[in-house]
């Protein structure tokens, strides 16, 4: 059962996240296809479980943080996105 990213994918979505407008604007239309798009899918098993599914902590970032604000809080946010339970927020 998954309960959080790796560390791989999560640099990968921080890198996204905090340099690339385009993935923002879709990361905050559709997190889970956004996530896709970038190579993560939660397995099927997992989808929409609390605690399982590490997507669902995403839907709350909306409005989402600035780049900056990503950017300055990348070690916290990738400690956060790959340890179990996710409590932080990509939120503004």
């Amino acid at each position: 059962m998954a309960s959080n990213f790796s560390s791989e994918f999560a640099d990968k979505l921080l890198d996204k996240l905090s340099n690339n407008d385009a993935f923002r604007a879709s990361f905050e239309k559709n997190p889970r296809a956004a996530l896709k798009d970038l190579g993560y899918e939660t397995p099927a098993a997992d989808r929409d479980v609390r605690g399982a599914d590490p997507v669902l902590c995403t839907y709350s970032a909306k409005p989402l943080a600035s780049k900056e604000k990503i950017r300055a809080a990348r070690g916290d946010l990738r400690m956060e996105l790959t340890t179990a339970p996710f409590r932080f927020s990509l939120s503004a």
